[in-house]
């Protein structure tokens, strides 16, 4: 069985999902409708040699993910 890397979080009205190589956002509009971004994530961050350095490798991890949510909750609030 292959393993699956998804997590997410939540923003305002909504909700932000990640995988490997994409994200998306998902929100409830004032309007009542669904409202959704999706984008590509950087492949060059992912495969660089250096990151195979555990510390190294989480202190990118932890300035991607909290990037990716101000991103996303951005987003969700100018919705």
């Amino acid at each position: 069985m292959s393993r699956l890397n998804y997590g997410g979080q939540a923003v305002m009205e909504g909700v932000m999902m990640r995988g490997a190589r994409e994200w998306a956002v998902a929100v409830r509009a004032p309007s009542g409708e669904i409202v959704t971004h999706t984008d590509r994530l950087p492949k060059a961050v992912y495969n660089n040699p250096v990151l195979k350095l555990p510390f190294l490798r989480g202190l990118q991890m932890l300035w991607d993910s909290l990037g990716l949510g101000m991103r996303a909750l951005n987003w969700s609030a100018d919705v």
